[in-house]
């Protein structure tokens, strides 16, 4: 997730996505350093063969520098 030009990550979140889904374990959510993007790496918990991925949200707002 990234946040729009002049604006800084002031939260973060995430969520498993497909078929699989509710075998798979949000492992981290960081934001980068510049607080413009946030990473998410998430993995099963439990072997599974459905297909899945990872949604990351970033909550922004325009911050003092």
């Amino acid at each position: 997730a990234q946040c729009p030009a002049g604006e800084k990550v002031i939260g973060t979140g995430a969520t498993p996505t497909g078929a699989a889904a509710p075998n798979i374990e949000i492992r981290q959510v960081i934001p980068t350093h510049d607080l413009q993007h946030v990473l998410v790496n998430g993995a099963e918990d439990e072997p599974t063969n459905g297909p899945w991925g990872v949604i990351a949200y970033a909550i922004c707002a325009k911050v003092a520098s």
